[in-house]
């Protein structure tokens, strides 16, 4: 990901907001610009809480180029609190065991991969399993 686009999507990857539709209430993440349900361009931020519960999830075991150091690995699909759902790397799982669909899950701030051409590090999201 490039310096621009970096800068760009940091609100959405670094501190989970997105954004809520004045009109009806749609929540998206991340930000958006025009409500998808019923069109409105009244959108304004919205924090989500970072709670979230599995949805689904597979065991990467091949990884794309430059993510090879982090096989085996989980990803998912996890619902956030307020009813959004979004895919992301699930971390610090001891035991492939508690994957289950409900499996409660908090989002953290964690180091995503290193730009090899800009020289920048980028960080963002990822769920982690926890003990509400």
């Amino acid at each position: 990901m490039g310096v621009a686009r970096s800068w760009r999507t940091q609100k959405s990857r670094y501190r989970l907001t997105g954004s809520k539709c004045t009109k009806c209430g749609a929540l998206y993440f991340p930000i958006n610009i025009v409500c998808i349900k019923c069109t409105s361009l009244d959108l304004e931020e919205f924090q989500f809480s970072g709670k979230a519960k599995l949805i689904e999830w597979t065991r990467v075991d091949e990884a794309a180029k430059g993510f090879e150091h982090l096989v085996p690995y989980y990803f998912g699909i996890v619902e956030l609190e307020e009813g959004v759902r979004i895919s992301t790397q699930i971390v610090d799982v001891v035991d492939e065991n508690i994957l289950q669909p409900g499996l409660q899950l908090q989002m953290t701030f964690r180091k995503l991969g290193e730009g090899t051409e800009e020289g920048i590090i980028n960080y963002g999201l990822k769920a982690e399993p926890v003990d509400w």
